[in-house]
C-alpha cells in the first residue's frame, strides 16, 4: 500500500468520524479496495506470528 493510499484512507476514516455525512463513491472503493485488502492480510499474518 502506497503512502498516498494510506493517507487517503485515513482522511476518509477521519471524515466519517467527525463530519455529519460522508459519501464514498464506487470509484474510490474500487481504487482503494485491493490495497486495503492486501494491507489487512499482512496485518493478520503479523498478528498470528
Amino acid at each position: 500500500m502506497k503512502n498516498s493510499e494510506k493517507a487517503d484512507l485515513f482522511d476518509k476514516r477521519h471524515a466519517s468520524d467527525y463530519d455529519d455525512f460522508i459519501t464514498i463513491g464506487r470509484e474510490d472503493v474500487e481504487e482503494l479496495l485491493p490495497s486495503a485488502t492486501g494491507f489487512i492480510e499482512r496485518i493478520k499474518i503479523l498478528i498470528s506470528e
